[in-house]
């Protein structure tokens, strides 16, 4: 089981906030169609998700009610494109209550970052 940040969501801290997780799987291995089942998270997603997970309560937190933007550093350079790894932190960050729901995140970006080990996410709350 999971541990989740006890943050409460009525709470806005001041912007921004980094956060430094694993390396996340590529949206491509998060998840494996199995027979008579349909799409399962794979065991390489459900080790990430406790992984992250408890990297993430150990890190100053606070939560971020209502739109936000995301920017995404990953290192070292892996297979494929940045933008494909950025699935698996943000449902994290929903997961965790850090922010509300990943349909009011207004902008996303992601780099490959050579002074990155694994993945560093910026949270910054946007007024609307």
């Amino acid at each position: 089981m999971t541990a989740t940040c006890p943050v409460d969501p009525k709470h806005r801290a001041p912007d921004p906030l980094t956060l430094v997780l694993a390396m996340p799987p590529s949206v491509n291995g998060l998840y494996a169609n199995v027979a008579r089942v349909g799409r399962v998270k794979t065991k390489r997603y459900k080790a990430w998700i406790a992984e992250a997970g408890w990297q993430l309560v150990t890190q100053p937190r606070h939560s971020f009610p209502g739109n936000v933007l995301l920017e995404f550093r990953f290192g070292p350079r892996g297979p494929g494109d940045a933008s494909n790894y950025i699935k698996a932190p943000e449902d994290l960050l929903v997961a965790h209550r850090i922010i509300t729901d990943d349909s009011l995140v207004d902008k996303v970006s992601a780099e490959w970052a050579p002074d990155v080990r694994g993945c560093e996410v910026t949270i910054t709350h946007r007024e609307t």
